[in-house]
């Protein structure tokens, strides 16, 4: 029976300042029980022999089998596989509650035994008990006989019970597990004791012996009889925690390398803590059925295959008497998606320590709509807390495989795509959100769940794709959904969003301007699609001109298109980012580009560059009789070469002089084309030396448009002889091209 198999740690505890006397008198010891000592401390001892060392953990190679090794104790093999379990009763025959369901004191609380309140059996199980306790109030205390008065510890302990079923063949084996946290309850506060407990005992035969070497973990197997960890200096422990406040335990089971193991958790707002692992190297190989509740049978000891989540003495079969509380207690399994309260709960729990003057009710109003069993003072009776017929059931199917399914704005996390939720009847506000930005959505619902419901519920998320165009191959661009951002450098995002309405915003592109950058997308059953379309932003381009003389025009080709200037003022475009290659274009054939061709670029600001023209030139030549006279054109002097003059200048009229001393002057315009070769020949006239008329001044011909191959000969020997040193800069008057 559990009742055999207290929860041990109380009597094991040196307590710190625990203890205290509601009445005057002093505690001044335990009969029969413990011995106090110390001022500020007492040391609790039992009263029988001490317990044996911590045998060694160190695994041995037999400990490590698929099959239990046999210990004999009386006759009996301990740890010897029961006889195979036998076959469930047929509905609604099951499990009778009535011979726990006596006066108290008694483990009150909450309960799953695998029956619902009309007696109709059921069997599950589950690798993870979750409980919680939020707690408003509390004030609870052992009473004992102290000398002439009654003394009251104010330690109890919340205590987490759970059967654990290993099964090989038709071979079973059944550990009853307990993860307990022990509450300091003075002056009504809580405080979590520096000690947090586990035990683990061996409920598949009736003598339940534990050999040392069958378990392995932070704590010790003690007389082969039970497992044990008091751990502390953990965070958390040893912490005040003012009213109201919220403690949890969680038992997990698992399997590693083919082992079965136990994790005992805690969390009382610190983060959950893991301090301890529990193995059971023996049965590796064995089949791990995690926590089991079953309302078809009883173990091998007599007592129930339940789980339950009661407030009892501290250990040692202690009575914790209830003075004034308020407090609720939930417990929930993990249904493989999320955490989900149990669908029939009784007020009370099966194990040696107990409560009295304790109340546990159903208590099927809270915010979050989990049911919860409503712990305080008062007469309380065992039974049934609630059943099927008194809460709803809600299976919520989404599309999101993970995420987070919020009731009234109090999370549950799932996976796998389903939410099963136990829940109060009443009005409940849904809000589902997908986990990863491929589900960026909220898909919303109210619903309203009467009294033994079942309501089936379907988010459908729909196929969004959201496509970009215009921008530069591989160009990063970014898109806000739902607050979720994400990044592309290819065309094309794709999510999955619920039925509705959602808000999106396309990230800033230097260069560009989308054509819907932000607004609202409309997603129908069919899903939807949105292409954002980015346009170009233009930005100037100043193309000025130099070289040209006010009257001649220019113009300039970029990307195919040709911009055009009258005069020589400068030219202004608008292009966008990006790269262009360009051509430069005179509008007078007297004049050149000096850089023709070209490239730049447009990186998100104006831009500008100038164009240089120069004059396109034309060639002068001539002879001159006497071969020393002076030539001078438009004034300056000509460099003569044996008589003969070669000279680069720019297109236009020129005025030519010669002049000799006892030769008559003469002066001359010439025009001159570009691209083309102006001869002159020049013969001054001698002035006579006796008195006479003089000759009137000649007028030397002028050879124009002369080809330039006709007078070949002529420009070598002009090169020759250095000729073109003589360039004339200035010009008159421009000549029109040819």
């Amino acid at each position: 029976m559990k009742n055999d198999r207290s929860f041990e740690p109380w009597v094991r505890w040196t307590l710190e300042g625990s203890w205290s006397v509601r009445n005057a008198a002093a505690a001044i010891g335990i009969i029969a029980l413990l011995t106090l000592g110390g001022t500020g401390s007492a040391s609790a001892v039992a009263s029988h022999p001490a317990d044996p060392a911590p045998p060694s953990l160190s695994l041995q190679p037999d400990a490590r089998s698929a099959i239990p090794p046999t210990f004999i104790d009386s006759g009996e093999g301990q740890f010897k596989p029961t006889d195979p379990r036998p076959a469930p009763l047929a509905p609604p025959s099951g499990i009778d509650l009535a011979q726990w369901e006596h006066s108290e004191p008694l483990a009150m609380g909450i309960g799953d035994f695998g029956e619902t309140p009309t007696g109709v059996p059921y069997e599950f199980s589950t690798p993870i008990f979750r409980a919680t306790a939020l707690v408003n109030s509390i004030d609870d205390a052992v009473l004992y006989d102290c000398g002439p008065t009654v003394c009251q510890d104010p330690l109890v302990s919340a205590q987490l019970n759970l059967n654990l079923v290993f099964v090989n063949g038709s071979r079973t084996m059944d550990f009853w597990v307990q993860n307990a946290p022990i509450l300091n309850t003075t002056n009504s506060t809580v405080q979590i004791l520096h000690t947090m407990i586990d035990n683990v005992w061996n409920a598949s035969s009736v003598s339940g012996l534990l050999p040392p070497s069958t378990l392995t973990g932070n704590g010790s197997v003690y007389g082969e009889s039970y497992y044990q960890l008091e751990t502390r200096a953990l965070p958390g422990l040893n912490v005040n925690l003012s009213d109201p406040t919220l403690f949890e335990v969680q038992t997990k089971s698992a399997t590693s390398d083919g082992v079965p193991y136990v994790v005992m958790q805690y969390n009382d707002g610190f983060g959950w803590q893991t301090y301890d692992n529990v193995s059971f190297p023996w049965a590796r190989g064995w089949t791990d059925q995690n926590f089991v509740v079953d309302g078809f049978h009883l173990v091998t000891r007599g007592d129930p295959d339940d789980a339950d989540w009661t407030i009892v003495g501290p250990g040692k079969a202690s009575t914790a008497t209830d003075f004034s509380s308020d407090s609720n207690l939930t417990l929930e399994y993990w249904n493989g998606h999320n955490f989900q309260a149990v669908t029939n709960a009784y007020n009370f729990g099966i194990t040696a320590e107990t409560s009295d003057n304790a109340i546990s009710q159903a208590a099927l109003n809270a915010t979050s709509g989990t049911p919860a069993a409503s712990f305080g003072a008062g007469s309380g009776a065992p039974g049934p807390l609630y059943g099927v017929n008194q809460i709803a059931l809600l299976n919520v199917s989404a599309a999101p495989p993970d995420g987070t399914l919020y009731v009234n704005g109090v999370p549950t996390p799932y996976v796998g795509g389903q939410v099963n939720l136990t829940l109060d009847p009443g009005s409940y506000s849904l809000r589902l959100q997908g986990q990863g930005t491929a589900w960026p959505g909220n898909a919303t619902a109210n619903v309203t769940l009467s009294a033994g419901e079942y309501l089936p519920l379907n988010f459908i998320w729909q196929d969004v794709w959201f496509n970009e165009t215009g921008l530069p191959l591989g160009t990063e661009w970014t898109l806000t959904v739902n607050g979720t951002t994400y990044r592309t450098t290819t065309g094309t995002i794709e999510m999955f969003l619920p039925e509705g309405v959602v808000s999106y915003s396309v990230g800033a592109q230097p260069g560009f301007t989308p054509s819907n950058g932000s607004g609202n997308l409309a997603i129908g059953r069919m899903g939807a699609a949105l292409t954002i379309l980015w346009l170009p932003v233009p930005y100037t381009v100043d193309i000025g001109s130099q070289g040209l003389p006010t009257c001649i025009g220019w113009s300039v080709a970029i990307g195919g298109t040709v911009y055009r200037s009258s005069t020589n003022e400068s030219i202004s475009v608008e292009l966008p980012n990006g790269s262009f290659a360009y051509e430069v274009i005179a509008g007078s054939y007297a004049y050149l580009p000096t850089q023709p061709f070209g490239n730049f670029s447009i990186l998100g600001s104006p831009y500008s560059f100038t164009a240089t023209f120069a004059p396109r030139y034309a060639v002068l030549s001539g002879t001159v009789e006497p071969a020393d006279a002076s030539v001078w054109l438009d004034g300056t002097l000509v460099p003569l070469v044996r008589g003969g003059f070669l000279v680069q200048l720019a297109a236009g009229v020129y005025e030519v002089n010669a002049t000799e001393s006892g030769y008559a002057p003469i002066s001359e315009e010439v025009t001159l084309t570009p691209a083309n070769l102006t001869t002159v020949p020049i013969v001054l006239q001698a002035i006579p030396s006796t008195p006479g008329p003089v000759p009137a001044p000649s007028t030397p011909a002028v050879s124009s448009g002369v080809s330039p191959l006709d007078f070949a000969g002529l420009a070598i020997a002009g090169v020759a002889i250095g000729v073109l040193a003589a360039i004339v800069l200035a010009r008159r008057r421009p000549a029109s091209p040819p």
